[in-house]
Formats: C-alpha cells, sequence, structure tokens
C-alpha cells in the first residue's frame, strides 16, 4: 500500500451503545410472554408450565428461570402486556364528553367488544383472570419494578365506576363486583363460537351487533337511567306520536314514553349487578 493510500484511509470504528432494534435478550422475553399468553388462556395459572412455555420458545427451563424466577412473575408478565394493548386504546374511555357516566358506560362497552372480540385469546386471558381476580390485582411480585398495566386499568375502570355511582347513574353496588359481572357478560359475546350462533340463528352476527347487544343488557343491570341515546330515541319517538295525533302522547322531556308505569313504592335497597343480569338471561 502506498503511502498517500495510507495516508487517506479512514479507520472505522464502532461507536457506543448497541445496535438499534431489539436485543436478543428483549427478543427471548417476548416470545417468552407470548406462549405464557396462550398457555395461560389454556389452563389458568395451575395449566401454565415452565417446561412447556421453555419448550415451545426453544429455550431450557433454567433459562426461563433467568427471565421469570417465579410462576407469579410469569403470570404478571402475561397481564402487562394484556394491559399494555388494552391502555393503547382505552385511554380515553372513562374521560368526558361526554358529561354522562352512563353514556362513557357505554362507549367503554363498545371498546372492550372490539378489543375482545378480534382475540381469541385475550378474551380466555381474561376470563382466567376474572376467575383468579384477588391474583391478578395482587401487589406485583418480587423483582417486579411495578404493578401490570392490566392492574392499572381495572384500578380506573373501578374509579369510574365508583364515581358514577356518586353521580346516582350507577347502582350503589361493590364496584369491583360491577366491573367482573360486565367482564362476564363481555366474555360471553365474544367467547361464544360461530358455530353455536349459527345453531340459534346469530351465525352472521356482526361484532358492532353484539356490542349493541352488551350495551342493551349491561345498561338494565347497571345504570339508573336511560342513556342520552335512549332518551334521544324516545323523545323523538314520542314526537312522531304527537305528530299523527296519538292519545296521551308524552311529553318531549317524559323520557319514559307514553306507556311508563306509574311510579312503584320506594326502591329500599338495590340487588347486586349479577342477580340483575341473572333476570335478564
Amino acid at each position: 500500500m502506498s503511502p498517500r493510500a495510507h495516508a487517506t484511509m479512514r479507520i472505522v470504528r464502532r461507536g457506543p451503545g448497541r445496535p438499534p432494534g431489539p436485543s436478543q435478550a428483549e427478543t427471548v422475553r417476548a416470545r417468552i410472554v407470548d406462549e405464557a399468553t396462550r398457555g395461560y388462556a389454556d389452563g389458568g395459572y395451575a395449566g401454565l408450565s415452565f417446561g412447556t412455555v421453555a419448550a415451545r420458545v426453544g429455550i431450557k427451563k433454567a433459562t426461563l428461570f433467568h427471565y421469570f424466577p417465579t410462576k407469579d412473575a410469569l403470570v404478571h408478565a402475561v397481564f402487562d402486556a394484556l394491559g399494555a394493548d388494552l391502555e393503547a386504546r382505552a385511554r380515553r374511555w372513562f374521560d368526558a364528553p361526554p358529561a354522562s357516566y352512563a353514556d362513557r358506560l357505554e362507549r367503554v362497552l363498545r371498546g372492550l367488544v372490539a378489543f375482545y372480540g378480534a382475540d381469541p385469546v385475550h378474551a380466555r386471558v381474561l376470563c382466567h383472570g376474572l376467575l383468579e381476580i384477588d391474583r391478578v390485582s395482587a401487589p406485583p411480585p418480587r423483582g417486579a419494578d411495578t404493578r401490570s398495566a392490566f392492574t392499572d386499568f381495572v384500578r380506573d375502570f373501578t374509579r369510574f365506576i365508583e364515581r358514577g355511582i356518586a353521580a346516582g347513574e350507577f347502582h350503589r353496588d361493590r364496584p369491583l363486583g360491577t366491573i367482573v359481572s360486565i367482564g362476564g357478560v363481555v366474555l360471553f359475546e365474544c367467547m361464544l363460537p360461530w358455530n353455536a350462533r349459527r345453531q340459534f340463528g346469530q351465525g352472521g352476527t356482526t361484532l358492532e351487533d353484539r356490542a349493541a347487544e352488551v350495551v342493551r343488557f349491561v345498561r338494565r343491570a347497571v345504570t339508573t337511567q336511560p342513556t342520552t341515546r335512549m332518551r334521544r330515541h324516545v323523545t323523538a319517538a314520542a314526537g312522531r306520536g304527537r305528530a299523527r295525533g296519538a292519545p296521551g302522547a308524552a311529553a318531549p322531556s317524559d323520557y319514559r314514553g307514553a306507556n311508563a308505569a306509574a311510579p312503584g313504592p320506594p326502591r329500599v335497597r338495590p340487588r347486586p349487578a349479577a342477580a340483575r343480569i341473572e333476570e335478564h338471561e
């Protein structure tokens, strides 16, 4: 090599830090969580096997313990991943507008049906999570930095229900019990197999149709008054009745309509949401 060529050469050295993109450890961890999510969806906490997860990922069981030393830590990661996906969609579900808590609850319900209906694995994970709600809502295991994002979602949902109760729009039931009841209704709609719906004459039901069913069902069990949409619908129907000259048409302000029953005795103690849901089954 000539001296001139040597003088013009530049030595390219690697800069500080690691190359862009996820590291190998992050990739392995994500694969572990994905397989653990499927395992938890199939059998819950008791059915989640470290050996099965390690075999599906293609690593040794000892390596899996390096990432997650306990099953509680692995389940925490499963719900953290689920909560992160859900939180990305639910950031504005509980906030105004609309001002009505009942109307916001409708938005929450439609969002939940869209989220869980699009991925059956998510729905099955939540199903087991509801059965093991005390474990899922417990403080994070040793080694975890924070509570799972799913726990944060449950906390925000609980606060929303509490505020709706304080505003007089929701029945005075235990907020966490109300959330569990709502979750059960959503799961039933999202997990009912297509062939079962076809047998009952609902094979072509869309997610939007199923969301409307959930809204109508939960509204009767949880809310103390119709939503703004319902009041507008009944008010418009009453207006059409007056235009046709129907006798006894209700005034626009009376959202109950012309056939509203006379008020009964005052309500002494509300029944739990689960009991009201059973009445509509």
